[in-house]
C-alpha cells in the first residue's frame, strides 16, 4: 500500500514508539505519521547499517514523503562515535551508516527517557543519567522500558510545555 502523504519515523526501540505514537496521537498528527522501531522485540537495530538502509529504502520504496530517523545521543556513544557536538554526531552517523541527505537526522540529547522528565523543576540532576531518573521519579522498581514509556505519556501535556528545556526534543517537534 503505498503512503503519499505521509512520513515515516524510525525509532530505537519499542518504548521509543509507544512514547511517540501517543505523542502524535495527542498533537493530532498520527494520521500523517507511521512509527516503526529499528529492530523486533526489544532488540534494537539503529547501528545495524544493513537492517537502517533496508529500513530506508522500504520506506521510499512504500512512497513515504520523508524520512525521520530518531536516534539517542548514548547509544551513538556506545557505537564509538565520541563527539559531543550534536550536529558532528549527526553528520558522522549520516556518513557511517550511508544515509542519504533527504533522511532527516534527529539525535535526541542523551537519550529519549530525558524528554520524559522535562516537567520536573530542577532538572539539573536528571540529566546525569535519564533512565534511571525516569525510573525514580515514575516509582517503578522494575527496569521495563515499555512501563516507563506508558506512564510518561500520561505527562505529555506537561512535557510539551517544557518542550524548550531540551532543545532536540523542540528541534523534533518543529520538523514534524
Amino acid at each position: 500500500m503505498m503512503k503519499r502523504n505521509k512520513k515515516k519515523i524510525i525509532v530505537e526501540g519499542r518504548s521509543d514508539k509507544i512514547f511517540l505514537d501517543a505523542l502524535l496521537k495527542f498533537l493530532n498528527k498520527k494520521m500523517k505519521y507511521d512509527v516503526t522501531q529499528s529492530g523486533k522485540g526489544d532488540k534494537c537495530e539503529i547501528t545495524n547499517k544493513r537492517k537502517i538502509r533496508l529500513l530506508i529504502t522500504d520506506a521510499f520504496d512504500d512512497g513515504y514523503e520523508e524520512i525521520i530517523l530518531v536516534i539517542d545521543k548514548e547509544t551513538q556513544l556506545k557505537c564509538g562515535i565520541n563527539y559531543d557536538c550534536i550536529l558532528e554526531l549527526k553528520d558522522e552517523y549520516r556518513k557511517m551508516m550511508k544515509i542519504p541527505k533527504q533522511v532527516k537526522i534527529v539525535v535526541v540529547d542523551k537519550e529519549i527517557e530525558c524528554w520524559y522528565l522535562l516537567w520536573i523543576n530542577d532538572l539539573k540532576n536528571y540529566y546525569k543519567d535519564c533512565i534511571s531518573q525516569a525510573f525514580k521519579t515514575y516509582k517503578i522498581n522494575q527496569k521495563s522500558k515499555i512501563t516507563l514509556a506508558q506512564r510518561a505519556i500520561k505527562d505529555i501535556e506537561m512535557i510539551l510545555k517544557h518542550k524548550k528545556r531540551n532543545k532536540s526534543f523542540e528541534y523534533f517537534l518543529n520538523i514534524l
